[in-house]
Protein backbone atom coordinates (compact mmCIF):
# COMPACT_ATOMS: atom_id res chain seq x y z
CA UNK A 1 0.00 0.00 0.00
CA UNK A 2 2.74 2.49 1.00
CA UNK A 3 4.75 1.78 -2.32
CA UNK A 4 1.31 2.35 -4.35
CA UNK A 5 1.01 5.44 -3.10
CA UNK A 6 4.48 6.66 -3.70
CA UNK A 7 4.10 5.59 -7.06
CA UNK A 8 1.20 7.51 -7.59
CA UNK A 9 2.56 10.47 -5.28
CA UNK A 10 5.76 10.24 -8.50
CA UNK A 11 3.24 10.39 -10.88
CA UNK A 12 1.86 13.39 -10.06
CA UNK A 13 5.49 15.28 -9.14
CA UNK A 14 6.26 13.79 -12.71
CA UNK A 15 2.86 15.44 -14.59
CA UNK A 16 3.26 18.33 -12.79
CA UNK A 17 7.36 18.82 -13.44
CA UNK A 18 6.39 17.97 -17.39
CA UNK A 19 3.68 20.62 -17.43
CA UNK A 20 5.83 23.32 -14.99
CA UNK A 21 8.90 23.14 -18.31
CA UNK A 22 5.94 23.24 -20.52
CA UNK A 23 4.34 26.31 -18.81
CA UNK A 24 7.49 28.20 -17.96
CA UNK A 25 8.71 27.46 -21.66
CA UNK A 26 5.55 29.46 -23.34
CA UNK A 27 5.60 32.05 -20.39
CA UNK A 28 8.66 32.74 -21.22
CA UNK A 29 8.54 32.94 -25.15
CA UNK A 30 5.62 35.23 -24.27
CA UNK A 31 8.15 37.73 -22.41
CA UNK A 32 10.73 37.50 -24.65
CA UNK A 33 8.00 38.48 -27.70
CA UNK A 34 6.74 41.77 -25.74
CA UNK A 35 10.10 42.79 -24.61
CA UNK A 36 11.28 42.42 -27.78
CA UNK A 37 8.76 44.47 -29.39
CA UNK A 38 9.31 47.08 -27.13
CA UNK A 39 12.93 47.45 -26.71
CA UNK A 40 15.11 45.84 -29.42
CA UNK A 41 15.23 47.47 -32.96
CA UNK A 42 13.40 45.51 -35.89
CA UNK A 43 15.86 43.42 -37.97
CA UNK A 44 15.81 42.39 -41.53
CA UNK A 45 17.98 39.34 -42.56
CA UNK A 46 20.36 38.88 -45.79
CA UNK A 47 19.77 35.06 -46.56
CA UNK A 48 21.22 35.12 -50.62
CA UNK A 49 24.38 33.78 -49.36
CA UNK A 50 24.16 30.38 -47.61
CA UNK A 51 26.01 27.64 -47.83
CA UNK A 52 23.18 24.48 -47.10
CA UNK A 53 25.81 22.58 -45.66
CA UNK A 54 27.49 24.62 -43.49
CA UNK A 55 24.30 26.39 -42.38
CA UNK A 56 23.23 22.57 -41.66
CA UNK A 57 26.85 22.03 -39.68
CA UNK A 58 26.00 24.84 -37.78
CA UNK A 59 22.26 24.31 -36.50
CA UNK A 60 22.86 20.89 -35.68
CA UNK A 61 26.04 21.59 -33.53
CA UNK A 62 23.78 23.82 -31.72
CA UNK A 63 21.36 21.95 -31.45
CA UNK A 64 23.34 19.00 -30.02
CA UNK A 65 25.21 21.04 -27.75
CA UNK A 66 21.40 22.38 -26.40
CA UNK A 67 20.89 18.60 -26.04
CA UNK A 68 24.24 17.70 -24.14
CA UNK A 69 23.74 20.43 -21.96
CA UNK A 70 20.20 19.00 -21.13
CA UNK A 71 21.37 15.80 -20.67
CA UNK A 72 24.84 17.19 -18.26
CA UNK A 73 22.00 19.41 -16.01
CA UNK A 74 20.79 16.36 -14.89
CA UNK A 75 23.22 15.60 -12.77
CA UNK A 76 22.14 19.13 -10.83
CA UNK A 77 18.31 18.08 -10.60
CA UNK A 78 15.53 19.24 -13.34
CA UNK A 79 16.51 23.15 -11.64
CA UNK A 80 18.53 23.55 -14.32
CA UNK A 81 16.42 21.80 -16.75
CA UNK A 82 13.89 24.17 -15.84
CA UNK A 83 15.90 27.79 -16.57
CA UNK A 84 17.07 25.79 -19.84
CA UNK A 85 13.29 26.04 -20.79
CA UNK A 86 13.25 29.37 -19.76
CA UNK A 87 16.79 31.07 -21.77
CA UNK A 88 14.91 29.15 -24.63
CA UNK A 89 11.82 30.52 -24.66
CA UNK A 90 13.53 34.06 -23.88
CA UNK A 91 15.75 33.38 -26.87
CA UNK A 92 12.98 32.35 -29.23
CA UNK A 93 10.31 35.29 -28.11
CA UNK A 94 13.07 38.35 -28.65
CA UNK A 95 14.12 36.27 -32.54
CA UNK A 96 10.30 36.77 -33.12
CA UNK A 97 9.90 40.39 -31.65
CA UNK A 98 12.88 41.46 -34.13
CA UNK A 99 11.58 40.31 -37.66
CA UNK A 100 9.63 43.08 -39.54
CA UNK A 101 6.76 41.14 -40.98
CA UNK A 102 4.51 38.01 -39.69
CA UNK A 103 6.08 36.45 -42.82
CA UNK A 104 9.28 35.72 -41.06
CA UNK A 105 7.37 33.59 -38.75
CA UNK A 106 6.40 31.43 -41.57
CA UNK A 107 10.62 30.78 -41.59
CA UNK A 108 10.82 29.34 -37.73
CA UNK A 109 7.60 27.37 -38.56
CA UNK A 110 8.69 24.16 -40.45
CA UNK A 111 11.86 23.22 -38.43
CA UNK A 112 10.29 24.96 -35.07
CA UNK A 113 7.34 22.12 -34.94
CA UNK A 114 9.75 19.58 -34.81
CA UNK A 115 12.71 21.22 -33.10
CA UNK A 116 10.98 22.80 -29.92
CA UNK A 117 8.61 19.08 -29.16
CA UNK A 118 12.31 17.61 -29.49
CA UNK A 119 13.74 19.67 -26.84
CA UNK A 120 10.30 19.64 -24.63
CA UNK A 121 10.69 15.80 -25.12
CA UNK A 122 14.44 15.41 -24.10
CA UNK A 123 13.33 17.58 -20.85
CA UNK A 124 10.40 15.55 -19.88
CA UNK A 125 12.41 12.11 -20.10
CA UNK A 126 15.43 13.70 -18.38
CA UNK A 127 13.03 14.89 -15.72
CA UNK A 128 11.48 11.34 -15.61
CA UNK A 129 14.50 9.90 -15.29
CA UNK A 130 15.52 12.12 -12.35
CA UNK A 131 12.08 11.90 -10.73
CA UNK A 132 12.29 8.00 -10.43
CA UNK A 133 16.12 7.82 -9.96
CA UNK A 134 17.51 5.74 -12.94
CA UNK A 135 18.32 6.06 -16.05
CA UNK A 136 17.02 3.05 -18.49
CA UNK A 137 17.32 1.89 -21.95
CA UNK A 138 14.27 3.73 -22.43
CA UNK A 139 15.66 6.83 -21.50
CA UNK A 140 18.69 6.32 -23.53
CA UNK A 141 16.06 5.49 -26.58
CA UNK A 142 13.79 8.77 -26.03
CA UNK A 143 17.58 10.48 -26.05
CA UNK A 144 18.11 9.08 -29.64
CA UNK A 145 14.43 9.75 -30.63
CA UNK A 146 15.11 13.29 -29.94
CA UNK A 147 18.51 13.39 -31.48
CA UNK A 148 17.39 12.15 -34.65
CA UNK A 149 14.67 14.81 -34.84
CA UNK A 150 16.72 17.43 -33.85
CA UNK A 151 18.87 16.42 -37.14
CA UNK A 152 15.38 16.60 -39.36
CA UNK A 153 14.86 20.02 -37.87
CA UNK A 154 18.35 20.73 -38.36
CA UNK A 155 17.64 19.81 -42.01
CA UNK A 156 14.43 21.31 -42.71
CA UNK A 157 16.33 24.86 -41.33
CA UNK A 158 19.14 24.76 -43.75
CA UNK A 159 17.72 23.20 -47.05
CA UNK A 160 13.93 23.91 -46.64
CA UNK A 161 13.74 27.27 -44.87
CA UNK A 162 16.27 29.59 -47.61
CA UNK A 163 13.79 28.44 -50.38
CA UNK A 164 11.18 29.56 -48.00
CA UNK A 165 12.97 32.96 -47.78
CA UNK A 166 13.00 33.37 -51.39
CA UNK A 167 9.50 32.42 -51.80
CA UNK A 168 8.67 35.36 -49.49
CA UNK A 169 10.88 37.50 -50.93
CA UNK A 170 9.74 37.51 -54.21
Amino acid sequence: MKQQQHSVFMQLKLKLNNKSIFLLFIFSLIIGVIYGSFFLEKTTVNWKEINNFEAFITILSRNITCSLILIISTFFGSLLLKFFFVGNGLVLGLTISKFQSLNYLILVIPHGIIEIPSFLYLGYILIKAIDQNKFTFKTLKGVGLSIILLIIAALIESYVTPNLIQFIIN
